[in-house]
């Protein structure tokens, strides 16, 4: 990962914003998770995002101008779900990292927030909604998104629904923001 972190600041003149947005997730109820499933969790969703932080504030510490580090949790960073519990956990790990690093880097100038989008219409989640029909307890024509309460804005969102708070997050509008992993999910999480 530093090589790409390294040639990317080549290329560009430096290492200014970095978004940690890779991520999986898994549809499967609390008793039935298994080691591999919470491993590879843990392991895609918390230590990528981990060492990605981790690159990106040995750069921007040793070029001197600070930096934006904008990480990618979720609203089931700030409420679990009993059928996805390893992912919440994984993403729980994202919020606390986010406020792990805006403490330790702070000093650097470099801010460190998250943004928790809630339930998102892409390939991601037709995964989770399949895997859920698939339970052998899901009634028929149901699907994960009726199990949830009604959103406020009465429907789930689409990528573009994000980009704003994404950019808002990257950009000087937010320099003296860190710490905060702030939701945006139609309200379906309200707290």
């Amino acid at each position: 990962m530093a090589t790409l972190f390294d040639s990317a600041a080549a290329a560009h003149g430096g290492l200014d914003i970095v978004f940690n947005n890779a991520g999986i997730a898994q549809t499967k109820p609390l008793l039935e998770i298994e080691d591999a499933d919470w491993h590879r969790m843990m392991e895609v969703n918390a230590f990528g995002v981990l060492l990605g932080m981790q690159e990106a504030a040995k750069g921007m510490i040793a070029q001197g101008r600070g930096g934006k580090i904008v990480n990618t949790a979720s609203v089931a960073g700030k409420q679990a779900l009993p059928l996805c519990a390893h992912y919440c956990a994984s993403k729980f790990a994202v919020v606390a990292l986010t406020q792990s690093g805006a403490r330790a880097w702070g000093g650097h100038g470099i801010t460190v927030n998250a943004f928790c989008p809630g339930i998102v219409e892409t390939d991601m989640w037709r995964q989770l909604d399949d895997e859920f029909r698939a339970l052998p307890d899901t009634p028929a024509g149901t699907t994960l998104g009726d199990a949830h309460p009604d959103f406020p804005l009465g429907r789930f969102a689409a990528p573009d629904d994000i980009v704003g708070l994404a950019t808002f997050l990257a950009s000087s509008d937010s320099d003296y923001m860190t710490g905060q992993a702030i939701q945006v999910d139609g309200g379906m999480v309200m707290q």
